[in-house]
């Protein structure tokens, strides 16, 4: 009697239980429609509490390629501004609300066609995606999310063997820079046909090709070196480092063993199952994204903003969970995100206590215009982004005291240490300068500040040439310095 009650409980359990798996996929679009709607608010929500240093030079990036803007950083990978430029035509001053909802659907879009590509169950993949880690840092300091949302196109291109991983590494590359470690994937499109896997793999590297060459033409015209907003990102890390290595090291630690890979499956065709081809996809990516993570403490990059080298390598680590996972298993794992929104919500508000309140910059900007003419006044600032975005033109301070004074005033957020004479203060802001003041557009390239404070030092300047910032400092990679050289002259000559 006891064993049937048992048995009875036993059965009664296993049905309630496949009653809420079919009752979840019965419901599947309303629950992913909550998933995409309530991550956009977050990462609204975010915004409008932390105004994120990185989207804000997005904005501003976009501002000055389409609406004559004062401030650029050539630095930056040009996509996102891109899309917040096109946006703005007509959103105005909503469109990085546009953008974030765009990266948001992208994002999820590319879920779903990873998950087919890899025979995953896509609700259950987005379930698991819908972490607090996602959350928190797939749309802080820039969107993060459109460039793990073009790896996973890329990753899913590779695996069909497609024409569109071209396509798609380049939007990754042109998303952030870093996706250049990705590259080496490539070799996945290698199979047992030679004569289609080289026509793949051509067709793939002419579509990337087509996909930079407005990003070429765009660095050659503007800063005179097709290379150019790659290379200043490159150096500005090497800096901080104190020793510029790390992109065409790392990228040979990368390249060698994915070149050896791509003769093994040349040429010995039982070296690599079927079934382990896509583990040894993501393997791979695994690898690079934990590489470019490690890498980005050589680089001296601040803990806070090293996760976004980790994210890559989280992305992939739970595709490859996901593979083991069973459909009912949704049932379970719906707990993830229910939990993971309140908690993301909950801190981006403790965030905000420690943010400056609404408003801190608006009023800085009316305290200066107290003092000096806006319209005709570009400044220093320790806060210049937050600044240049409400309205008032401003560079980082200088790394030095000059030693001919300039006239340029200084909106420091707490007391500076300067000659300047003091025009105003207001609580922790202090105003410093003459009473001459002029406007220049600023395209923020720390190499001439750089080289300004090596002179005052008495130390080797750095050559304003592009090429050397990316192999030059290598003696292995003098031969690509040259090569690097001669392309980019012969691209210019072209355009002339």
């Amino acid at each position: 009697m006891k064993h049937y009650k048992k048995s009875g409980l036993k059965d009664t359990i296993k049905s309630a239980y496949s009653a809420a798996v079919r009752f979840v996929y019965r419901w599947r679009t309303v629950l992913v429609a909550s998933y995409l709607t309530t991550s956009i608010i977050l990462f609204f929500f975010q915004f409008n509490l932390l105004t994120n240093w990185d989207m804000l030079v997005r904005i501003l990036n976009a501002n000055y390629l389409f609406h004559g803007g004062y401030y650029f950083e050539p630095a930056r990978a040009v996509l996102e501004s891109f899309l917040i430029g096109v946006f703005s035509f007509f959103m105005g001053n909503y469109a990085v609300y546009g953008f974030m909802a765009l990266s948001t659907v992208v994002f999820f879009l590319s879920a779903w066609r990873l998950s087919a590509a890899f025979g995953l169950d896509s609700l259950l993949f987005l379930t698991v995606l819908m972490n607090p880690y996602v959350l928190l840092y797939g749309m802080s300091n820039g969107s993060e999310l459109l460039i793990l949302a073009f790896l996973m196109l890329y990753v899913a291109a590779i695996k069909t063997k497609s024409y569109l991983a071209g396509l798609f590494f380049g939007l990754a590359f042109m998303s952030k820079y870093y996706a250049v470690y990705f590259l080496p994937l490539m070799v996945f499109l290698v199979e047992r046909d030679v004569i289609q896997s080289i026509k793949r793999l051509g067709i793939n590297l002419l579509t990337l090709f087509a996909v930079l060459l407005p990003y070429f033409v765009f660095n050659l015209v503007y800063f005179g070196n097709l290379l150019y907003g790659l290379a200043l990102s490159y150096l500005n890390n090497g800096i901080e480092a104190g020793s510029p290595q790390f992109l065409s090291a790392g990228f040979i630690e990368l390249a060698v063993p994915a070149v050896i890979l791509a003769g093994a499956l040349l040429f010995r065709r039982k070296l690599v199952l079927p079934r382990l081809r896509p583990a040894l996809i993501l393997s791979v990516a695994f690898a690079a994204s934990i590489y470019l993570y490690y890498a980005s403490g050589a680089l001296s990059i601040p803990a806070s903003n090293a996760y976004r080298f980790f994210l890559p390598a989280m992305l992939f680590s739970l595709i490859s969970v996901s593979m083991f996972l069973e459909k009912k298993t949704v049932v379970w794992l719906i707990v993830l995100p229910l939990v993971s929104f309140p908690i993301a919500f909950l801190a981006v508000s403790s965030q905000a206590q420690t943010a400056p309140l609404p408003g801190y910059f608006s009023n800085a900007v009316s305290d200066f215009a107290s003092v000096y003419n806006t319209t005709n006044c570009t400044v220093y600032s320790n806060d210049w982004v937050e600044l240049d975005y409400y309205g008032l033109p401003a560079v980082a301070g200088p790394r030095y005291e000059p030693t001919v004074y300039n006239g340029t005033p200084i909106v420091s957020f707490g007391e500076a240490n300067t000659t300047y004479p003091l025009r105003f203060r207001a609580g922790n802001l202090y105003i410093y300068g003459g009473a001459y003041c002029r406007f220049y557009k600023v395209q923020s390239s720390f190499i001439s500040s750089e080289n300004a404070y090596l002179a005052y030092t008495n130390q080797t300047l750095i050559p304003e040439d592009p090429c050397f910032w990316l192999f030059g400092m290598s003696p292995k990679l003098q031969w690509a310095d040259s090569s690097c050289d001669y392309v980019n002259g012969a691209a210019a000559a072209i355009l002339r």
